[in-house]
């Protein structure tokens, strides 16, 4: 029996269309009920695509999950997979611990510290929070002085995790590019949410006390996005945005699978397999010949054109043909129960 938390949207649809195509035995379980344990204590395995932005999910989802693996149950994701979701801060020492190839990251949790830091520093240099998906909260800070206001205010009144106008501008940018009614819905919508009072928006968090910082590599033109799931990967290209140097979230995406060089395939097997990793996701950059990973998240979107195309097994040979990648989750769960 595997327990799934389903959360229509996510990942947990596909979860749900395997077992009854498969007649794998399941139940549907709430993870926010007090007797979650006791729902679950008859299952081998347990599945839930929490989400970034599922702030009453994110106060206990790595508790609740070391507390099922502690007792014998086969987590998705577990532990070592989703801890360091939507957390730059876990991601840098876990990718220097195990020396991956990774942009040099700098973080101060002193004030002092961080502005004598940005005075002898060479700029320009990524600001980020630590969550935040889509190039949400990313600035390219171009000189000390910048460096000093923005360490000013994340040691002072902080860093609004949800970004308001900067929300309305990436809409307003995707309108321009899809130019659809859909895109200006969006921006519509966003524009209202601004303005109104919104509960959900309220509850994001304000981000202080700490400054991090990433190396800018210049003139980077694309990014690349490599998905590992078990011996399975697959990826794609991100093409920047018009006079931004951000890939992400751009939607400038080419799927072509002769752009992906066999050495970032295989960097990327490395990897999920050192991290023990059940899914993951790599953006990783290019710089002077060599792979660099800027961040990495265990939950994706799954609607991307490869996944009509084909992929590449831990041989790194070329499989062709349409694939669920959800599918292969819960078969890997089911694998190792």
């Amino acid at each position: 029996m595997i327990a799934i938390h389903h959360r229509k949207g996510s990942f947990s649809d596909k979860w749900i269309e395997y077992c009854e195509v498969h007649n794998v035995p399941y139940k549907i379980v709430d993870c926010y009920s007090n007797n979650i344990i006791e729902q679950v204590r008859d299952c081998k395995a347990f599945m839930w695509n929490w989400g970034h932005s599922d702030f009453i999910a994110k106060k206990f989802v790595l508790q609740l999950t070391h507390s099922l693996e502690m007792i014998g149950i086969v987590v998705f994701p577990n532990i070592k997979t989703g801890w360091h979701y939507d957390d730059k801060l876990g991601q840098k020492y876990l990718l220097e611990a195990i020396n991956a190839p990774s942009i040099p990251t700098h973080i101060f949790y002193n004030k002092s510290k961080a502005i004598r830091w940005a005075k002898t520093e060479n700029f320009p240099k990524v600001f980020k929070t630590r969550n935040g998906a889509g190039a949400m909260n990313v600035k390219l800070i171009k000189n000390s002085k910048e460096a000093i206001n923005i360490i000013k205010r994340s040691f002072g009144k902080g860093i609004p995790s949800y970004n308001k106008v900067s929300k309305i501008k990436d809409k307003w940018w995707k309108f321009k590019r899809d130019r659809t009614i859909l895109s200006l819905m969006r921006v519509v919508k966003h524009i209202l949410k601004s303005i109104l009072p919104l509960r959900y928006v309220a509850q994001y968090s304000v981000e202080r006390n700490y400054a991090y910082f990433q190396d800018f590599i210049p003139n980077s033109k694309f990014d690349y996005r490599m998905k590992v799931i078990g011996n399975r990967c697959w990826g794609f290209r991100r093409n920047v945005r018009e006079n931004d140097f951000r890939a992400s979230g751009s939607g400038l995406v080419n799927y072509d699978p002769d752009l992906i060089p066999e050495q970032l395939i295989k960097l990327s097997f490395d990897i999920a397999k050192k991290l023990k990793l059940q899914s993951v996701a790599f953006d990783f950059i290019e710089h002077k010949g060599s792979f660099k990973i800027i961040e990495l998240s265990y939950s994706f979107g799954m609607t991307d054109g490869q996944t009509e195309l084909g992929y590449w097994d831990s041989d790194l040979k070329w499989k062709p043909g349409k694939f669920n990648p959800e599918y292969w989750m819960i078969e890997d769960v089911l694998e190792k129960v």
